[in-house]
């Protein structure tokens, strides 16, 4: 589901490459949503992965899907690893996406 509805969301046009799109991600999540809902952190690791910390009411499946979403749809990363939060903590998810 997380990874269909990625194709709806709206985007920023300067947001033109699987790297932008990552880093400025939260940016993304409010444009798509109304009020505080929670957020993404986003930071580039020294191996140049990409590493995004879901905090939102969502399940880690569904952000899992959209960020998997964002790599597919993008044809130009992949997702390398998932660490899920702990049950009940603000942190749904840890996704870490590598370009190709």
């Amino acid at each position: 589901m997380g990874a269909n509805a990625i194709q709806e969301a709206l985007f920023p046009p300067e947001l033109d490459s699987v790297e932008k799109l990552l880093l400025s991600f939260d940016i993304v999540y409010s444009l798509n949503h109304l009020g505080d809902v929670g957020h993404y952190h986003s930071r580039q690791l020294t191996d140049g992965a990409i590493e995004v910390r879901c905090e939102t009411p969502y399940p880690h499946t569904f952000e899992q899907g959209v960020i998997e979403g964002v790599a597919r749809n993008a044809s130009l990363a992949k997702v390398r690893r998932y660490v899920d939060g702990p049950i009940g903590g603000d942190v749904s998810c840890i996704c870490t996406v590598r370009a190709r």
